[in-house]
């Protein structure tokens, strides 16, 4: 799949310099930025989701430390 995409020239000329300090391509860098985002993107719409089962449910939380203690586990390895 090919991508067109229009630059301002100072955004290009940063995003040269981002690829080049990289030492990368322009398609490597974009591809992983784009991956990296959609992955934030992913996170957040599942990070909503669980807010809003957890608003429904009447389920407890408790921090790690009372975890830990509750089943007797310790920091000791």
């Amino acid at each position: 799949m090919s991508i067109t995409i229009r630059l301002e020239k100072e955004e290009e000329e940063i995003l040269r310099g981002i690829v080049e300090a990289k030492n990368t391509n322009m398609s490597a860098y974009i591809r992983e930025f784009i991956s990296e985002k959609l992955d934030e993107e992913v996170d957040k719409e599942m990070f909503k989701k669980a807010m809003k089962i957890m608003e429904n449910d009447d389920t407890e939380f408790v921090s790690w430390e009372e975890a830990k203690a509750e089943l007797g586990f310790s920091d000791e390895i």
